[in-house]
């Protein structure tokens, strides 16, 4: 019931701001003033979804996009998509590798903590300082596992 009345005060709160938006499309479309927009008059805004896919897709620069020039756009899409899954899921097989450090084929949480250790360790001196623990995680550098660490 709250969702319920928190839904209808956000419509109520929202309906004028979109009415006076409608309203600043219909002037600025029906050119002819008779609260009315015709195919001739409507013209979506430049740089819209369709205009965009249009630009990217049309390989034979004649401003329009055939069935034979999406079908190779949607192709490549697919192809560049198997790519980054194919890089990502290298990423994590190298990863795990890193982490399986006694060779077993599987990564315990001990293994999990010293290899986050080990990486979040910048200078490789078997200790955090507070500059390598206050480094945001994306900045952190990727160190090779030390087996002779008693960490």
């Amino acid at each position: 019931m709250k969702q319920l009345i928190l839904l209808t005060v956000a419509i109520v709160i929202a309906a004028p701001a979109l009415a006076d938006r409608r309203e600043k499309i219909m002037e600025r479309m029906d050119e002819n003033k008779d609260g009315f927009i015709s195919p001739a008059e409507f013209h979506p805004p430049r740089g819209n979804p369709g205009s965009k896919m249009i630009k990217r897709v049309d390989t034979d620069g004649d401003g329009a996009a055939s069935f034979e020039e999406l079908r190779t756009a949607r192709e490549e899409r697919k192809k560049e998509k198997q790519a980054q899954h194919e890089a990502r899921a290298a990423k994590m097989d190298a990863m795990f590798t890193e982490m399986d450090t006694n060779g077993d084929g599987a990564v315990t949480e001990e293994e999990m903590r010293l290899h986050a250790f080990s990486r979040m360790d910048e200078n490789n001196d078997g200790y955090l300082t507070i500059d390598e623990l206050q480094k945001p995680r994306g900045h952190r550098g990727h160190h090779k596992r030390r087996h002779d660490s008693g960490v």
